[in-house]
């Protein structure tokens, strides 16, 4: 299972709102056998658990799986499951959605669950909800759903999607690793997620609004008649966001590099000043990027606090562009930055041997 990117959308998938997702080369790989009991080997850190075991934090994932299967009725035997991974660990692309989805992907595969790709986006949504992080589906439904070369427009109200090219000529997406590793379940996630729906719930009372995407109908001075505070800030955002999706999918079918740049870098001053969930180590590398003249536009990627920025950038410029910033970004920071081509791959999949 790859892990993903999110070429724009960011924080709107758990507010109806819509994404522009992509899979990338970095991957979950797991080996399933049936067993006596359920044996859990994570080979990366030499770790091996029971459903029982406390000590290791990724094990509520698996957890999860198994206990929203159950819920379903699905009947399953114990497994021994070995895997290991090549995506960074908070670094905003999803490792943990990637371990679930592995997981539930195999299981459906094995039993013959027969559950839709869709059916286990929800699935898997709810299964890291146990995490304590109340997500959206984006990511799991990027990771079932992906495309080589093409990202997904999603409407995440609707659960429905079109594929657009996302490979464009004379281009690749860059992701500059801050390593600055977030912790979501330990950040303020959840607390944005309260607050927004605060703010959309007064929306969908006063103007009697169908749905949370509805408030994109509403002009940008009813909102600021209508709430205030955080609130405003967040509805704002994501009111601003959701219409830079359209954007940027009518600018990647049109190939404007200089527009999809703009989009990415003004989605990152949103996200950075009004949904305030930005760091200063990547803030430090959007402004230091933003006249470089290999980059088109740079912007944080994923939950945030922490983790990568992505750029579009000219092909073939991408070690220049890191070392341009690492230096510079080492001693502003006193942390080593590392940076990785962001290759569009399909979703998750069955394949011959484990390696």
């Amino acid at each position: 299972c790859p892990g993903r990117i999110n070429i724009i959308g960011e924080h709107t998938d758990y507010s109806q709102g819509y994404v522009l997702p992509a899979c990338i080369n970095k991957y979950v790989m797991m080996e399933m056998t049936p067993s006596n009991d359920w044996r859990l080997h994570a080979l990366d850190v030499e770790q091996v658990a029971s459903l029982d075991d406390t000590h290791c934090q990724w094990l509520i994932y698996f957890i999860g799986v198994l206990t929203e299967l159950k819920a379903i009725g699905a009947r399953l035997e114990p497994m021994d499951i070995q895997f290991k991974s090549t995506i960074p660990i908070g670094a905003g692309l999803s490792s943990s959605s990637a371990i679930t989805v592995a997981f539930l992907y195999g299981l459906n595969e094995y039993f013959q669950l027969k559950l839709s790709k869709k059916e286990m986006a929800i699935i898997a949504q709810k299964s890291e909800w146990h995490s304590g992080v109340k997500g959206g589906i984006m990511d799991q439904y990027a990771m079932l759903f992906g495309k080589k070369d093409s990202a997904i427009y999603l409407d995440c109200l609707l659960l429905e999607h079109e594929y657009i090219d996302c490979h464009l000529e004379s281009t690749e997406w860059l992701l500059l690793n801050t390593n600055v590793s977030h912790t979501l379940s330990d950040s303020s996630y959840n607390d944005r997620k309260i607050v927004c729906h605060n703010g959309l719930d007064k929306l969908l009372s006063t103007l009697e609004l169908e749905n949370y995407q509805a408030i994109n109908q509403v002009s940008f001075d009813v909102l600021e008649k209508s709430l205030g505070g955080e609130e405003l800030d967040f509805v704002q955002y994501l009111w601003s966001e959701n219409k830079r999706v359209q954007n940027m999918k009518d600018a990647l079918k049109a190939a404007d590099y200089n527009l999809i740049g703009k989009l990415l870098t003004e989605g990152h001053a949103g996200l950075s000043s009004k949904y305030r969930v930005s760091c200063y180590e990547l803030d430090y590398l959007v402004e230091a990027l933003v006249d470089n003249p290999d980059v088109y536009g740079s912007r944080m990627v994923g939950g945030g606090f922490g983790g990568c920025t992505l750029q579009l950038i000219k092909e073939g410029s991408a070690e220049r562009i890191f070392n341009s910033v690492k230096d510079a970004y080492q001693t502003q920071f006193g942390i080593n930055l590392s940076f990785i081509n962001g290759n569009v791959v399909g979703g998750v999949e069955l394949v011959d041997s484990f390696t």
